[in-house]
């Protein structure tokens, strides 16, 4: 069985100085930053997508790190793509699902209580006003949305 040829940039460097010398001109120039551009350009190599270069990390990565990867995604199917202050919190008072989400994520990754969430506010800890409009969809007042705009913006990072 023959040897498989080794497809690295001396390959790609003589193809184009053969096949495109133009090309192989611009690059010899420095008109091109690097040679895959010049290949790029030539129609040697073509740019991986991203999900190319997603499922070729997902392959070279250790099982932990596919854990790891999973539990962010998780998180992140949670959390709202367009950022929270062009979003509104609550309509009619009323919080919004992407909202309670968000605020759900972001207590279960800094292990928060009710009463912690709303001391972080600057709320009474014993305040239970945004623990009941989570559970029942029970109006928040003005004050609160506000804090929590505040909270999403710093605790954008979760």
């Amino acid at each position: 069985m023959p040897k498989p040829q080794k497809r690295d940039n001396t390959y790609y460097l003589e193809r184009l100085k053969r096949d495109h010398p133009k090309i192989y001109a611009d690059y010899q120039a420095g008109t091109f930053s690097s040679a895959l551009q010049a290949f790029e350009a030539a129609g040697l190599k073509k740019r991986r997508s991203r999900l190319q270069e997603l499922k070729n990390a997902w392959q070279a990565a250790s099982s932990s790190e596919k854990v790891e990867f999973l539990r962010w995604l998780k998180i992140a199917a949670a959390t709202p793509t367009v950022s929270p202050p062009a979003l509104p919190i609550a309509s009619s008072g009323l919080l919004q699902p992407w909202a309670k989400a968000r605020i759900q994520v972001i207590v279960k990754a800094k292990s928060l209580t009710s009463a912690d969430l709303m001391e972080e506010l600057g709320f009474d800890r014993s305040d239970t006003s945004l623990y009941r409009a989570l559970a029942r969809d029970t109006r928040v007042k003005r004050q609160l949305i506000d804090a929590l705009d505040k909270w999403f913006i710093s605790n954008a990072s979760l």
